[in-house]
């Protein structure tokens, strides 16, 4: 009634009551099934995707913020982390001053203080987070874990991850305690932070829940997190994980990482590795895929390369420039130096011969060594000198490209569409025909409809296609009319005729001549006689023949 109100049980939300008396009355006969929905409202909360990680977005370019935290800036002036592409254009723009807030930045550590300081006043989770990290690495560790406990309270999903460890190390006066640090491990997860979800994948695989550890796993992988997907990796082999999921893992995985990518951050990021001189493996690789042009327009903007850096000249340049003569001299040494980074990566963009050196200029013409396309040589004579230090990556290279081919899907099957109605051809070859005027395949259906029209309309009987006349006696004379123009598909045909009457020798050659032109057919056919020791190739001729299949369907 009217003066009546009930009040949902707050833990399951199963029953009502309208008082505590009768709720504690029933406590005895609910508390089972209270206990179990509870425990079940809580997982699927706790096992729910996060639509983003803890970094969330950046408030300039709205792209998502990776994990490798120094390609983003936190500004103590509104306590907001960007990209540093966002922050880089701020700083090209000459303007000092955040690119959100547009308050000006912080040049002293007592300013950044100073700007912290107004940031916890108003109850700036991220302000007192970083102010708790400041006081735990100064040995602070009480005051730390205070900042962090009201950082926690107003939803900071660092704050529960730093709180978890805590009270797993035990330090500054505070009790270790498994269940407090499970409890702020299971927050900093829901709040989208992946090491947490990690850390807690772990411990329920240590718990031997690998159901349980595997959904952790899972949803950290989805986040974009590296040793998820290695630890899920080992899991798999053991038969914890099933094929589809970490197939689906996977594909989650990187389209997270490709989520945070764009040509704009990682120009800006070659330009910061270049400008710090590297650091961590993942940005020396970055630095490695710059192309010389890239880090010579960076190079120039930094005074302290304008002679070189101040590093003695190597060969072949050492000989043949001062360093501290112009800044062409400058460039020419840091191209050197590019050079050989890029051919240790085996991925080298240059205009230099990779032997001598010799840049292409006037009547100097480079050209690719054809196997890798990585390197270039102005003779032959170079090719040959450098052939043994090159060998080994161009080898590598070329194995890359030629799978990059054969494992390409290929957008039809080798029969291609009919000229017709551009409808996919079907592979059961009895439901198309070939027009030996013009070696074109057809579909049935077109076919048909094409001799119903003639016949309604005693018409003489001409191809679908090219419209000319066919029948038996014209045959023989249109086929060898197509191989004399060299069409691949008369000569595999004329070789399939061949090799029903017996003539096996004629045949190969018609199957070869279609195969160097291209015809995919004829090189099946070159397997199939193979097989049948009509004749003689060597078993990597064999996989040779096939992988040209695959990629002449690729092509089509």
């Amino acid at each position: 009634g009217d003066d009546v109100k009930l009040k949902n049980c707050t833990a399951c939300y199963l029953v009502k009551y309208c008082s505590i008396k009768c709720q504690k009355e029933h406590r005895p006969k609910h508390k089972r099934n209270c206990k179990k929905r509870a425990a079940e409202l809580h997982d699927e909360i706790l096992f729910k995707q996060p639509e983003s990680t803890h970094l969330g977005d950046c408030p300039i370019c709205c792209l998502p913020l990776s994990l490798v935290e120094s390609k983003s800036s936190l500004y103590s002036c509104c306590s907001n982390r960007q990209s540093y592409f966002c922050t880089r254009k701020e700083e090209e723009n000459r303007r000092n001053s955040c690119p959100f807030c547009r308050q000006p930045v912080s040049s002293t550590e007592k300013e950044a203080e100073k700007n912290t300081m107004k940031r916890i006043e108003v109850n700036d989770p991220v302000a007192l987070r970083q102010w708790g990290s400041r006081r735990y690495y100064e040995g602070d560790h009480k005051s730390a874990f205070e900042y962090w406990t009201k950082a926690a309270k107003l939803g900071d999903a660092v704050a529960h991850y730093e709180l978890s460890h805590s009270y797993k190390e035990g330090k500054g006066g505070i009790e270790k305690d498994k269940k407090k640090e499970l409890y702020h491990l299971e927050q900093a997860a829901i709040g989208g932070h992946p090491e947490a979800r990690h850390n807690l994948g772990c411990a329920e695989g240590h718990n031997r829940r690998h159901d349980r550890a595997t959904k952790h796993l899972i949803i950290a992988a989805n986040l974009g997190y590296d040793d998820a997907v290695k630890l899920l990796k080992s899991t798999y082999a053991l038969g914890l994980v099933s094929k589809e999921d970490l197939a689906s893992a996977l594909r989650a995985h990187q389209a997270a990482v490709d989520a945070t990518k764009s040509p704009q951050r990682e120009a800006a990021e070659v330009y910061r590795c270049a400008a710090e001189g590297g650091g961590s493996e993942r940005e020396d690789e970055t630095i490695k895929r710059a192309s010389p042009r890239q880090w010579l327009m960076r190079i120039r903007r930094r005074d302290g390369f304008r002679n070189g850096g101040g590093l003695p000249l190597p060969e072949p340049y050492g000989a043949r420039f001062d360093q501290s003569s112009s800044q062409g001299t400058a460039d020419i040494y840091w191209l050197y130096v590019i050079i050989v980074m890029s051919a240790d990566n085996n991925e080298a963009d240059t205009s230099c011969c990779a032997s001598c050196g010799v840049a292409e200029a006037g009547d100097v013409r480079l050209k690719n060594c054809t196997a890798c396309y990585l390197v270039k040589y102005c003779s032959i004579k170079c090719q040959k000198e450098h052939r043994p230090k090159h060998k080994r990556a161009c080898k590598k290279r070329a194995a890359e490209l030629r799978d990059e081919l054969l494992f390409k899907q290929p957008e039809s099957s080798h029969l291609g569409d009919c000229p017709i109605c551009f409808v996919p051809l079907p592979l059961d070859l009895s439901k198309s025909i070939v027009a030996v005027c013009c070696s074109k395949m057809i579909c049935r259906g077109c076919d048909v409809e094409t001799q119903k029209r003639e016949l309604e309309e005693r018409l003489e009987n001409k191809c679908p296609f090219c419209r000319e006349p066919v029948g038996n006696k014209l045959w023989r004379k249109q086929i060898m009319k197509r191989i004399e123009a060299n069409d691949p598909v008369a000569m595999c045909r004329e070789g399939v005729e061949q090799y029903e009457k017996g003539d096996y020798s004629s045949a190969l050659g018609y199957y070869v001549k279609a195969a160097e032109l291209g015809d995919v057919e004829a090189h099946f056919k070159l397997r199939g006689m193979q097989l049948k020791n009509f004749i003689e190739l060597r078993t990597t001729s064999i996989l040779r023949i096939v992988e040209i299949i695959t990629i002449c369907c690729t092509r089509c």
